[in-house]
């Protein structure tokens, strides 16, 4: 029977808690506290450790199979079914979903599907293969988004996250928690918010969302910078502008964002701006 897990981070300090560890019994995975009390008979076949400042981590049910064995090389396959376990060690989702992407805070981005993981040399590499839906399970055990997406992305903002998602045709989708926003389906990129707003790209145009979805910068600018202090960078037919939270256009050269300023020479510096270069004089 092979049991893997990561034996170099056996002991698993969770935000200050007490750690939890893992302990094989009769081929199986089980928890104990640092007393040695038990807090889960051994019933698993796949452990994750905690990462540092993770509540939340991986167990599985399911089998091992030898890939590769010699002198160089030790590849396994796992297949199972996947589940989350908290940081004292209560499982929180069982073990019935086919894939885990990967855990956010209090969400975790799953697959629904054909999955399994493959282990290079005793973990020096895991990889995921899958072929499937992705979705996304709240730790409370409730799917938010329905696993009917080719691929999902969280998007960063100040409260509850936003999940952008694609379907079969290329579609997009933006959730906030679990309610779907009434969102334009021709969008190709979400970038986080700042300031309550959110960049988006539709074929090769940027505009701007706010946290309801709704566009409230037009996507016709070729390039765009995230709001910073109320104000957004943007260029448009070889103009640089900036932009207010309601989209309007403000001139304020006095305050242009360069990526790059070279020395001056002959009364000249050259400047970088979205991947442009221009030169500037002073005036």
């Amino acid at each position: 029977m092979l049991i893997i897990f990561f034996l170099s981070q056996l002991f698993n300090k969770v935000n200050g808690q007490d750690s939890i560890y893992p302990y094989i019994e009769n081929g199986k995975i089980g928890f104990k506290n640092l007393q040695d009390s038990i807090l889960v008979s051994p019933k698993y076949d796949y452990y994750e450790p905690f990462q540092s400042t993770q509540q939340y981590t991986i167990i599985g049910l399911g089998k091992y199979e030898r890939l590769n064995f010699n002198d160089t090389e030790r590849q396994v396959k796992f297949v199972g079914k996947y589940g989350i376990i908290d940081s004292t060690a209560k499982e929180i989702v069982p073990p019935s979903l086919d894939i885990v992407f990967q855990i956010y805070d209090n969400h975790t981005l799953a697959g629904n599907g054909e999955g399994y993981l493959i282990f290079n040399n005793w973990r020096e590499g895991k990889e995921i293969f899958f072929k499937g839906k992705m979705g996304v399970v709240k730790h409370d055990g409730n799917v938010i988004v329905p696993f009917k997406y080719n691929e999902i992305r969280k998007i960063k903002s100040q409260s509850v996250p936003f999940w952008f998602a694609f379907d079969d045709l290329g579609k997009s989708s933006l959730y906030y928690d679990s309610v779907l926003l009434d969102f334009r389906d021709d969008v190709i990129e979400v970038s986080d918010f700042s300031e309550g707003r959110a960049k988006i790209k539709v074929h090769s145009k940027y505009g701007f969302i706010d946290t309801s979805g709704t566009v409230v910068v037009q996507p016709v600018y070729e390039q765009a910078k995230n709001y910073n202090s109320g104000k957004a960078f943007v260029k448009k037919e070889d103009q640089y502008v900036w932009l207010d939270l309601g989209g309007n256009e403000i001139e304020d050269f006095e305050q242009i964002i360069f990526e790059e300023i070279g020395p001056f020479s002959e009364g000249y510096s050259r400047v970088k701006i979205f991947n442009d270069f221009g030169f500037i004089y002073p005036d």
